[in-house]
């Protein structure tokens, strides 16, 4: 997992737990960056809730500041099956979801208007 320039991460291996810090870390430093902030998925083998819940996090910090994250690419099987088996997937953003960019309506392939 390394971050390919400022504004664009490729996150690849095992996203569990045992990577929290390092991955919280890498979209700290990615939002502190220019906006948007395109996020890429290499060769995934393992997601777990931790980073469901840094990916939440990393879109609401990105609202927060007024500034945009978007998908690149398909994301992951293991991150939609997760996602699903979790109830992360949305039909709508949340409330905080201003701009209706939420990544896990993205992710579900709903669309919003």
């Amino acid at each position: 997992m390394s971050p390919a320039n400022a504004a664009t991460i490729t996150l690849e291996g095992d996203l569990t737990l045992p990577r929290a810090e390092e991955i919280k870390k890498i979209f700290a430093s990615a939002l502190s960056g220019p906006s948007p902030v395109s996020i890429a998925f290499g060769a995934v083998s393992d997601i777990d809730l931790s980073f469901l819940q840094l990916f939440c996090s990393l879109h609401r910090s990105a609202e927060r500041d007024k500034k945009q994250v978007r998908i690149e690419g398909p994301a992951p099987k293991a991150l939609k099956e997760t996602a699903e088996a979790a109830g992360y997937l949305r039909l709508a953003g949340c409330k905080l979801d201003c701009d209706k960019s939420c990544l896990w309506v993205s992710i579900a392939g709903a669309r919003i208007g």
